[in-house]
């Protein structure tokens, strides 16, 4: 239908001349209007919503956790290197390494050029090659560069047995499918310095960035962590993304791992600590998990507070209670509509002393707030899973603590709602269900009898 309104631009352009508009750019401006409207009643309708659902949860993170990596990378591109460099990319991360960093590229992202799209499929070749000198050659030669940008999802796509970006350039170039694809393992191979052709200058989580060695020039030997030291003042979280993205894998690289995450958190100039975070979340109660947030928490820097709340699960599983409890405080503080953060805390201060009535007031206080904030909870992108979580938790901590039939109906409706929306199936929504008795069934939403 949207393609149908493109095409006859006759149709939109009459209707725009009866309104008084011109019949051509008011044609244009009238097919935008129809599109961005039927656009919006797609994403109303329930498959709509289900996809709007799941690129909050899944795709939309990711999104911005590359933004914040392209953001980091031109921010040290600009700072350490030459200003009259070339950088060979992507064009996505071309476009920011010339607007953003004010360095000349390759790929320049004008892809209406032929010269340029022509670059683009020779830049493409790299992928399909299998030596370092294959890619300097090409890189030096072909493409004049000094520098080479390589993001993970470029190097991942193309890992195994499929080895380039499509059939084509296999069948193209000959490259043998057999053969270990450069990229899947350059990043860990480079990371010593000690290669005749290129120099590992920067890296974090999604990209990693080579200087080309000049001919004549000895590789430095200096690695890719003393390079991030001395030159990138959020090297905490560089070194951080980098081994957990670049060197996990084989058992040749964990020792190298292990360096880079020692590093991080212990010697390196932190400027944001997301990747720490997630560290010591994963580190669940070793005391590992202790001594990263020991050292990120007291910087403040936790925008979303997700580490204000690890901290405190993790200090809660060692039985550290008063800090436990503290951390949650702050974490609902400063993030009063975060639903999970919420949730936890409620349980927590049942569970610290099972039986007592003011830590059982206190919880009610806790999950009442949720009432307050449920439309900026209910807004709120991301976190689809936990917001189930939560919103049955709410259910199960009304019906049993609260006593309150209407409040356990009403919040385990949202979270069989959300559940139907994400085609999730929670635990915690079927322990939820269980404390509901036969005359209350009749309430809940006609489509849960047919998904359950």
């Amino acid at each position: 239908m949207l393609s149908t309104l493109f095409v006859h631009r006759d149709v939109t352009g009459t209707i725009a001349k009866k309104v008084g508009l011109s019949r051509k750019s008011g044609g244009v401006v009238l097919t935008h209007v129809i599109a961005a409207a039927l656009l919006a009643h797609a994403l109303n309708n329930p498959e709509g919503v289900k996809l709007k659902n799941l690129y909050n949860a899944q795709i939309q993170p990711v999104l911005t956790a590359k933004r914040v990596a392209t953001a980091e990378l031109t921010e040290w591109a600009e700072k350490n290197t030459p200003e009259d460099c070339i950088s060979t990319a992507d064009l996505v991360t071309s476009s920011a390494l010339k607007f953003s960093a004010h360095r000349s590229v390759t790929m320049h992202p004008q892809y209406e050029f032929k010269r340029v799209r022509d670059r683009d499929a020779t830049y493409s070749y790299i992928y399909g090659m299998s030596t370092d000198k294959e890619v300097y050659d090409l890189l030096s030669k072909e493409l004049n560069s000094d520098y080479f940008g390589i993001t993970m999802t470029s190097c991942y796509m193309v890992a195994g047995e499929t080895r380039a970006i499509n059939n084509r350039i296999i069948e193209e170039k000959g490259f043998d499918p057999k053969i270990p694809n450069w990229c899947a393992t350059v990043a860990a191979r480079l990371e010593d310095n000690t290669s005749p052709y290129f120099e590992l200058v920067y890296a974090n989580r999604h990209f990693i960035y080579v200087r080309l060695l000049k001919d004549g020039e000895q590789p430095s030997g200096k690695s890719l962590k003393d390079h991030l030291l001395e030159t990138d003042p959020n090297a905490a979280e560089s070194l951080c993304g980098y081994a957990d993205q670049w060197l996990r894998g084989d058992d040749n690289r964990m020792s190298k791992h292990r360096s880079y995450m020692e590093a991080a958190t212990t010697v390196a100039p932190i400027k944001t600590s997301t990747c720490l975070c997630e560290q010591a979340s994963k580190a669940g109660k070793s005391p590992r998990a202790k001594k990263i947030y020991d050292r990120v928490l007291p910087l403040g820097n936790d925008p979303r507070g997700s580490c204000l709340f690890g901290a405190a699960i993790a200090f809660e599983n060692i039985n550290l209670m008063k800090q436990a409890g503290e951390y949650f405080k702050q974490a609902l503080e400063k993030f009063p509509s975060q639903h999970q953060f919420r949730s936890a805390y409620g349980w927590f201060l049942i569970d610290r002393n099972p039986g007592s009535k003011r830590h059982i007031e206190q919880a009610k206080k806790v999950f009442a707030g949720m009432d307050e904030h449920i439309a900026a909870i209910q807004r709120g992108g991301g976190g689809g899973s936990e917001k189930i979580d939560a919103y049955a938790q709410n259910s199960i901590f009304s019906q049993q603590y609260a006593q309150d039939p209407e409040k356990q109906m009403y919040w385990l409706t949202l979270a069989l709602q959300l559940e139907h929306s994400f085609q999730m199936n929670h635990n915690s929504v079927k322990d939820a269900i269980s404390l509901v008795t036969p005359a209350q069934k009749k309430f809940l939403p006609k489509r849960w009898e047919k998904t359950k």
